[in-house]
């Protein structure tokens, strides 16, 4: 059995999106997307099939760094795109070409959730106006979860 590194394994997984296959899943590790995600949510990657717009959430690398998911919350006009995750109050700014996938579906605890979904539809669009508030949301649904 071989055990791969999670740079590794995320590049293999861009390998496979730019050959064709599709939603492509990746457990989620990290908790800068909370509350949206969660470690041990699945999300579901693909190929862009459309212009990226804001409240996308997409799969990018830093330059020579890792991977990370973040939510667009802004494109600037020579295409490069401002990120910021849910859990996070200051965002970072990246070129297009720094993009992998795009997350198109989650799954939690069993449930499928897509775009059409109240959830997604919540943290596409309010959640991105309360930037300031959100660790105090986290904060609370923290100490409810414990």
């Amino acid at each position: 059995m071989k055990i791969l590194d999670t740079q590794s394994y995320l590049d293999a997984v861009c390998d496979l999106l730019r050959e064709g296959h599709t939603h492509v899943s990746v457990t989620v590790a990290g908790t800068s997307m909370t509350p949206f995600f969660d470690p041990g949510d699945t999300v579901f990657l693909d190929l862009p099939q459309r212009p990226i717009e804001v409240g996308d959430v997409i799969l990018f690398r830093r330059f020579g760094e890792k991977y990370v998911l973040h939510r667009v919350v802004g494109i600037f006009p020579d295409g490069s795109l401002e990120l910021l995750g849910d859990a996070q109050i200051r965002s970072e700014r990246v070129l297009s070409d720094q993009v992998c996938a795009v997350v198109t579906a989650i799954r939690r605890g069993g449930k499928l959730l897509d775009a059409n979904s109240l959830r997604w539809r919540f943290f596409r669009g309010p959640w991105r106006h309360i930037r300031r508030l959100r660790p105090y949301v986290n904060r609370i649904r923290n100490q409810f979860r414990r």
